[in-house]
């Protein structure tokens, strides 16, 4: 994603095109109001899940809390492996040219290769979680939307990689077992590494000369948080079904590079929060 050379302001500086800052403003004031709608809404939505499931395990009988109880003391954790869709969300998905925060990002792929957790009490315990997202950019987007608005102007764009991220969170649990399947609701801080892919830019313009613009891949490590849920359902003494949703956010910041076909070389930074959802499916096991 040529997210900075992109901008429209950038392009046009030699053009004499007015556009004006206050888009950049009023998209990020969007796109931080997003992120954090969304964060309140997956909240709420884990403590009504864990409302529901206290009053589940109130209104069993003593027979079956003893039961409950006895499993407890026996399975203290579980680890499991397990894969999806990546969502991406706020202005990480957003497709506006002029809003400088749009990600231009797809929905991808997610695999979570660890998801540990285990209890040191009779509901609570810490998690450890690492997953890996990887979001197709579209870049023609970036590039129809600049060639709509900007006269006497043509952009094509190309990128060959995904967007890849990788989310490692450490943090709290709570589990709530039952008698079919388990509860898992997680509270984690993250590092969160980040790749931007290399991709290009073409521009041409009437009666001129066109050029390529590439941007070098460029990496980001940053502090982000983790919120998660996992129902994991047991299929046999020690084996469970998980059924995971993962929000994860972050901002990274990048040192960008571009290289112009004519020699010029120009670098700059750039600021993309990104925030996924990954909705994935898996085996694990109880210990």
């Amino acid at each position: 994603m040529i997210q900075t050379f992109l901008r429209p302001s950038r392009i046009v500086q030699h053009q004499k095109v007015d556009l004006s800052s206050s888009f950049e403003l009023v998209g990020a004031y969007q796109g931080s109001v997003s992120i954090m709608l969304r964060g309140l809404h997956i909240i709420l939505f884990f403590l009504l899940f864990h409302g529901f499931s206290f009053a589940q395990d109130f209104s069993m009988s003593e027979r079956e809390a003893s039961l409950m109880d006895t499993e407890r003391l026996q399975y203290w954790g579980a680890a499991g492996v397990t894969a999806g869709i990546a969502l991406p969300l706020g202005p990480f998905a957003e497709k506006d040219v002029f809003n400088l925060k749009s990600g231009f990002a797809d929905q991808g792929l997610n695999f979570n290769p660890i998801n540990i957790h285990y209890r040191f009490s009779k509901y609570y315990g810490m998690a450890v979680n690492w997953s890996r997202s990887m979001l197709p950019l579209d870049i023609n987007s970036q590039a129809s939307g600049l060639t709509a608005n900007l006269q006497g102007l043509s952009f094509t764009g190309a990128v060959e990689d995904p967007f890849r991220i990788d989310n490692i969170a450490i943090g709290i649990v709570a589990s709530i077992p039952g008698p079919t399947f388990d509860l898992d609701f997680r509270i984690m801080g993250s590092v969160v590494r980040s790749v931007l892919p290399e991709s290009d830019l073409n521009v041409r313009q009437s009666g001129a000369a066109g050029y390529t613009v590439t941007q070098l891949e460029a990496e980001s490590i940053d502090l982000g948080y983790t919120l998660g849920m996992c129902a994991r359902v047991h299929l046999a003494q020690s084996i469970d079904w998980f059924l995971q949703a993962e929000y994860f956010a972050a901002n990274p910041s990048y040192e960008l590079e571009f290289r112009y076909s004519f020699g010029g070389v120009q670098t700059d930074n750039q600021n993309l929060p990104v925030a996924v959802l990954g909705l994935t499916t898996g085996i694990g096991l109880r210990f």
